[in-house]
């Protein structure tokens, strides 16, 4: 019997895990509305609020250690933990830090925060998604070699 090309192997994988997503949706009656598919995958990143002046005119900037809840190539939901709902503002810039697989290595990027919300499975953590702005080439091949493979192989 003949094996697998790993090829064929990543590509079974991916198809499992997209499909398992669009079943879930389909049973709860969730349309997806997303440019791009997002994948469950657990990294760490380095999330920053960029400064924002106060009433009182200070500027703050703030940085948290956390991992992603899910990736896609057009953005990312952080799950930080220790941060308040007001840690971030939608519609607020970001700097990110992926932090993905070694052969992958770090991806920077600038991003906009699109949706603030608790965590139902963890009351000391939110939810932070996140839009990536002016993500560069090389950066954005690492993400898709990540999520799809070298090939960009997509059902």
């Amino acid at each position: 019997k003949e094996h697998p090309t790993v090829k064929e192997v990543l590509l079974e994988f991916y198809n499992d895990r997209i499909g398992c997503t669009e079943k879930k949706r389909a049973e709860v009656g969730m349309e997806e509305r997303r440019r791009n598919p997002r994948l469950k995958e657990k990294v760490p990143v380095r999330i920053e609020a960029l400064p924002q002046s106060t009433p009182a005119g200070d500027v703050t900037a703030k940085s948290w250690h956390a991992l992603s809840v899910d990736i896609s190539e057009s953005g990312v939901v952080v799950g930080v933990a220790g941060a308040s709902l007001e840690a971030f503002d939608v519609d607020g810039k970001v700097k990110l830090e992926l932090e993905l697989p070694e052969q992958w290595g770090v991806v920077s990027a600038a991003g906009i925060i699109r949706r603030v919300k608790p965590a139902l499975t963890d009351e000391n953590m939110i939810l932070v998604g996140v839009e990536y702005v002016n993500l560069t080439d090389a950066d954005a091949e690492k993400v898709k070699e990540f999520l799809y493979g070298e090939d960009h192989l997509k059902s």
